[in-house]
């Protein structure tokens, strides 16, 4: 039996996440175990979607969190690691100057994805549990951005972004006419494809899932619109007391259900795929790949 450890950190527009992976390799099986997951809400996007750049007293906290990350990684002993960046980092003007920062002072190297790199990673680590010949419309709603990419049979064949997210829609900071441009996009799109599957992907769908229909992997629209109405009738600060959710999950989580449940209508699905898998445990899985055809 083998054992080799994998990390990485996910710079989203909410929060970072670094994920610390176990690859077990026994008797011709491979098994990934998750060993922790360190999940820091620095809420990049905030002033990104007002302002259009990072601010320094944010850009200080993501270097002192990368350099902590980076100290975990060696103390774990990894076998490698990599770091993605996605919708803040993505539209912020001063990007680029941050991500110089990174390397020059952390030596850590920071890679900025869109949408179409961000599904292709999550789904094509997913694809042994779908049907081969399916329609599925991947949707990740994230703090700045929502993305879609359509896959049939198995290859990606339509991507787009939406400038409508968590963040931006409690700050109220989008242009109104998204929401309307979405659900065309998503109407043309039945026109040509039929019988579209929904895969839905983030931390906050994913915790629904985990509140209502703990242990399944797919969430029913008649479960998602009920979980909406719970939640939306506590108010914030009774969602950390009472729901016991994260300060930086309380507020966003009923935008982004929102967001879901308009996304299921327009596709006509009953339900949403949930498989709990998201960027950093894709990626596991691709420095798994790349580290085995290096051998």
């Amino acid at each position: 039996m083998k054992v080799y450890k994998f990390g990485a950190i996910d710079i989203g527009s909410n929060a970072l996440r670094l994920l610390f992976t176990n690859v077990i390799e026994n008797r011709g099986k491979v098994s990934f175990k998750k060993s922790s997951l360190i999940r820091m809400p620095i809420r990049l996007g905030a002033e990104v979607f007002s302002t259009g750049i990072i601010p320094q007293r944010k850009i200080d906290k993501l270097l002192h969190a990368l350099l902590a990350f980076k100290h975990l990684l060696y103390l774990q002993d990894v076998v490698s690691y990599k770091i993605y960046a996605t919708s803040a980092m993505r539209d912020a003007k001063n990007s680029k100057d941050i991500v110089r920062t990174m390397r020059e002072f952390a030596d850590m190297n920071v890679e900025i994805i869109d949408g179409e790199q961000e599904a292709k990673i999550i789904y094509k680590n997913q694809i042994n549990t779908l049907s081969d010949d399916g329609n599925y419309l991947f949707i990740d709603v994230g703090g700045g951005s929502t993305e879609f990419t359509l896959f049939s049979k198995q290859k990606a064949v339509l991507s787009k972004s939406f400038n409508i997210g968590t963040v931006r829609i409690i700050q109220d900071m989008y242009d109104k006419q998204t929401p309307y441009d979405m659900e065309r996009w998503i109407g043309n799109l039945c026109k040509e494809y039929t019988d579209i599957n929904v895969i839905g992907s983030g931390g906050n769908i994913n915790k629904i899932a985990k509140m209502y229909v703990p242990g399944k992997q797919v969430l029913s629209f008649k479960k998602l619109s009920g979980a909406i109405e719970k939640i939306s009738a506590y108010s914030v600060k009774e969602r950390i007391e009472i729901l016991g959710l994260n300060p930086d999950r309380a507020d966003v989580i009923i935008p982004a259900a929102e967001l879901y449940a308009k996304v299921m209508q327009w596709v006509d699905a009953k339900k949403i795929i949930v498989p709990g898998f998201g960027l950093a445990d894709g990626t596991i899985r691709q420095l798994y790949k790349e580290y085995k055809a290096a051998l």
